[in-house]
């Protein structure tokens, strides 16, 4: 069940890895490569923490890998989340909120170390919530 209270604080943003193999990158920058997205959520009794990682390849090439994490604290995170053999369980519908902030922090922040190169290119809006039913399977 949705609602419109909940507390957490973004404890961090940062960039955990940042991969540019320039003499791999085509002629037309990354949008000459074939990229994935990959998204790994941890928790611990206070915290949930989003790893959201791009990984950018050309003929089996890494071309770029860069990941950022975020983490989140809550006031009680058991009134939003239940933790269930190893499987979030998002009681309150704020998971895709925090796994977007992430995201758009990687988008923002890839684009930055990219700017007044002749590679920069800004990723594409990329939806939290079809990002999350491509890669966490909801749980039956």
């Amino acid at each position: 069940m949705p609602t419109t209270k909940v507390f957490f604080n973004i404890e961090s943003l940062k960039e955990i890895e940042n991969q540019i193999n320039i003499q791999d990158m085509p002629a037309d920058g990354l949008p000459g490569c074939t990229s994935r997205l990959g998204l790994e959520i941890k928790h611990t009794d206070r915290e949930v923490s989003i790893g959201v990682k791009l990984l950018a390849t050309c003929d089996g090439n890494v071309v770029v890998s860069y990941v950022v994490e975020g983490i989140f604290s809550f006031d009680d995170i058991n009134n939003y989340f239940d933790f269930e053999d190893n499987q979030f369980v998002d009681k309150v519908g704020i998971l895709p909120t925090i796994v977007g902030i992430v995201v758009d922090a990687l988008r923002g922040m890839q684009a930055l170390r990219l700017t007044g190169t002749p590679y920069y290119a800004v990723l594409p809006y990329i939806n939290p919530t079809q990002l999350l039913e491509a890669t966490h399977a909801p749980k039956k």
